[in-house]
């Protein structure tokens, strides 16, 4: 079952566009809010892009820990960027 559903994934992304050495940008992400879409680009190799337009399922207490890092440091009231002393 685990196979099948990596299979679909993995066939979903091809057609998006999706390449093996692609590198990635979430554009927007510090701006994230729970609803809001994001936006994936995709630079290709060849030098082209694809632009790819999803959602998330982040609610506002998860987007909190992903600023923090970590749940962990959320409680703490630290946040995710590195502090010099």
């Amino acid at each position: 079952m685990i196979a099948e559903r990596l299979q679909k994934l993995v066939e979903e992304m091809v057609d998006e566009g999706v390449q093996f050495d692609d590198a990635v940008d979430v554009v927007g992400l510090s701006k994230l809010a729970p609803g809001d879409p994001v936006t994936v680009v995709l630079h290709h190799s060849d030098g082209t892009t694809d632009e790819i337009v999803t959602e998330h399922t982040m609610s506002r207490e998860h987007l909190a820990w992903f600023y923090a890092g970590s749940a962990l440091n959320a409680a703490a009231g630290i946040s995710g960027t590195k502090k010099t002393r």
